[in-house]
């Protein structure tokens, strides 16, 4: 097991080595830098635009620039917002708890939605819950976010039943673009189980009703549900940055997406490197959870 999850850290390290560097490369490649903009200011000294780059280390080559940030990541410093000019994590600190509290409130709501629902449509195939699944999967796949969000915010600004900025406003803005992705993978697990060769020859031994679901059906539809639960959070955190933004919840998508027009760097960098290293920590749990469960990875090859 040790060794095993190891392995899976060390991936996760590389990938975040990997998306860190990505980030500094695409910088390089965009053309000026934070203090572009000051230069088409007559009353802006060119020289003191660039005392301020030096600075700040946007004179040097991106190689050097992402050496000494990541020397100084591995000791806790990511670097300084420019924008701001305080330390990005003292700057994304009271962010990340309120974007977390949103997206794991979404996500929880969102499985919780999809397993009631795919498990009523498991349970009488082509029944009314079964049609309503898959309507409520097509409906809500071509609802563009935006769109809904838009859509209650007008709501909530002409009845004043939600707050804006508020948090109700923003989950029930975020909720409904979570429930069909994983209601379409968990409907179809479970009906995938439920008809397997295995479970059919259960059932001609008289094994029904909960006996069956507990022993054969979920335990089969386990492994594909872990599997998207390791990618499902970092998605749904993915998301909220526009829902925020759009809601006015006082997470980092507001910040972030402010970040991004504005070139500071170091922002788009941490919160970029903070959405790769949940989908890291959502994986390494679920092959935690696969390696416990299924015998079969435990077995050497």
């Amino acid at each position: 097991m040790i060794r095993f999850l190891a392995g899976r850290v060390a991936q996760a390290v590389l990938l975040l080595i990997v998306v860190s560097a990505g980030v500094f490369a695409l910088a390089a490649l965009a053309p000026g830098d934070y203090f572009a903009a000051l230069r088409s200011d007559p009353r802006v000294d060119p020289a003191a635009i660039e005392t301020l780059r030096t600075r700040y280390g946007l004179d040097r080559p991106v190689e050097v620039r992402y050496g000494v940030w990541l020397a100084g990541a591995v000791r806790g410093d990511f670097g300084v917002s420019l924008a701001y000019n305080m330390p990005v994590t003292e700057l994304l600190a009271p962010r990340v708890g309120k974007s977390l509290a949103l997206a794991s409130a979404a996500w929880a709501l969102g499985w919780v939605s999809a397993l009631v629902l795919a498990l009523g449509a498991a349970l009488r195939p082509g029944g009314l819950i079964d049609k309503l699944t898959s309507w409520l999967v097509s409906t809500l796949l071509v609802l563009p976010e935006l769109l809904l969000a838009s859509v209650l915010v007008l709501v909530a600004a002409r009845t004043g039943i939600l707050r804006l900025g508020g948090f109700g406003l923003a989950l029930l803005t975020l909720a409904p673009g979570v429930v069909p992705v994983l209601l379409r993978h968990a409907r179809a697990a479970l009906k995938e189980a439920a008809e397997a060769t295995f479970v059919e020859a259960a059932r001609a031994r008289g094994i029904a009703g909960r006996r069956l679901w507990v022993m054969y059906i979920f335990p089969a539809a386990a492994n594909p549900l872990i599997s998207l639960f390791g990618m499902s959070f970092a998605g749904v955190l993915s998301a909220s940055l526009v829902v925020e933004a759009v809601t006015g919840w006082p997470g980092i998508g507001p910040l972030f997406l402010d970040s991004i027009a504005g070139r500071d760097f170091y922002v788009v960098t941490v919160v970029t490197l903070l959405m790769a290293a949940l989908l890291a920590a959502g994986n390494l749990a679920a092959d935690a959870m696969l390696y416990a469960l299924d015998p079969r990875l435990r077995t050497p090859q």
